[in-house]
């Protein structure tokens, strides 16, 4: 898909694909193998603000709008650190924002809100592209991803 290969036209911003981690008792959540949420990133610049959109999916928001929710982006992009649910919820993120179900508006294909500060949606440095992204459920019993992904080029 690089280097001019790919027939697909750029949609702008970024786009992460993520896929379920496990079956889940605590978030009522049944993983199916082959289901796939999309989290995408657009900057809003206008006169009056300087943030991201963040746009949820079909079936993510509706993970994330029932419950407490967080979403961290971590400082690397291997998926292979993975390994359960709770692994990487202890660590620092990069950059992590709440996901409450007040803060959403709701679209046709799924949800959208709003962050401040603006995202770097750029590589290295402080960037986004090419780090993983875990979607978390935070309960009174604790956290667990739900999701997990890579953040990418849309």
């Amino acid at each position: 898909m690089c280097n001019g290969e790919s027939s697909r036209t750029s949609q702008g911003g970024l786009v992460a694909i993520l896929h379920p981690l496990y079956d889940s008792p605590k978030t009522s959540h049944k993983a199916i193998p082959s289901q796939k949420w999309h989290l995408f990133f657009n900057d809003i610049q206008s006169g009056q603000t300087d943030s991201t959109m963040v746009q949820f999916s079909q079936g993510l928001d509706l993970m994330t709008a029932s419950r407490a929710s967080r979403v961290d982006i971590h400082h690397d992009g291997d998926l292979s650190r993975s390994s359960s649910p709770t692994t990487s919820v202890a660590e620092t993120p990069l950059y992590s924002f709440s996901v409450r179900p007040e803060d959403l508006w709701k679209t046709t294909g799924g949800a959208e809100m709003g962050i401040s500060p603006r995202l770097p949606l750029e590589v290295g440095g402080d960037g986004i592209v090419g780090r993983r992204v875990a979607v978390v459920s935070e309960t009174q019993s604790g956290e667990t991803r739900i999701a997990e992904g890579i953040i990418g080029w849309n």
